[in-house]
């Protein structure tokens, strides 16, 4: 009896925190993502994000997919050898791929909230803030099987926005996200927030490093999914 006891609060822990954890099977073709295309700066209609997901992707062009699959599995190398991993993660510069890099999250400001037409905002960001990472292979398939995102917090000291750019670092236990890019508006007059999600790890599977680093590749989504945007429609001028 006290040896199943062990067992189980030992797997139980196990579980717990082992891996940093993907969604469920069906979040790579149920989730309608952000495809935005090349800004036009001559459109005068009014800004039609709210018709956008609140999920975003990572993405990069084709001839990069397997830098881009190893750089995945670098950023997972907190859990197990990126060199044994069997999965593929495909980026998303195709729609047609099963599965991808996903993100969502919400970003806070308080009593001030993001403005998509100032240039003279400076922002100081909330520590409810937030990311999640879901990541799902070609297969439709989450990579570890327990159905969870990564969720990390803000690092409110070392995140900044000022204007239309925002530089965010989110983290935790096992590592640090970075966001840097800005926010503009695609040909459908939809706000967008991309730039280059970049990562750094603090530890390996083994215990043998400080952990891996690198820039996975071009993020986009929704600003005003992910930012707390002002509550009335900002028309683009």
């Amino acid at each position: 009896m006290k040896f199943i006891l062990v067992f189980l609060l030992i797997f139980s822990i196990a579980c717990s925190d082992v891996f940093r954890t993907a969604p469920p099977a069906n979040v790579g073709s149920g989730i309608p993502i952000v495809y935005p295309t090349n800004n036009d700066q001559n459109s005068t209609t009014q800004d039609n994000s709210d018709s956008l997901s609140e999920f975003g992707d990572v993405r990069c062009h084709s001839s990069q997919a397997n830098q881009f699959n190893q750089q995945v599995r670098n950023f997972l190398s907190t859990s197990f050898d990126p060199n044994r991993a069997n999965y593929i993660i495909k980026c998303a510069s195709n729609q047609q791929w099963k599965g991808g890099f996903f993100i969502r999250g919400k970003v806070y400001f308080g009593d001030q909230k993001f403005n998509n037409q100032s240039n003279s905002q400076n922002l100081t960001v909330l520590q409810n803030s937030y990311l999640e990472i879901h990541i799902v292979d070609v297969n439709n398939n989450p990579i570890t099987g327990q159905g969870k995102p990564i969720k990390m917090n803000i690092d409110t000291y070392s995140s900044t926005i000022r204007g239309q750019n925002a530089n965010l670092v989110f983290q935790d236990t096992k590592g640090k996200v970075f966001l840097n890019g800005s926010v503009g508006f695609d040909n459908e007059n939809r706000s967008l927030f991309s730039g280059t999600f970049e990562f750094q790890n603090f530890q390996t599977w083994d215990g043998s490093s400080s952990g891996l680093s690198g820039t996975l590749g071009q993020f986009r989504i929704s600003a005003c999914r992910f930012f707390e945007c002002a509550d009335s429609v900002i028309p683009r001028n």
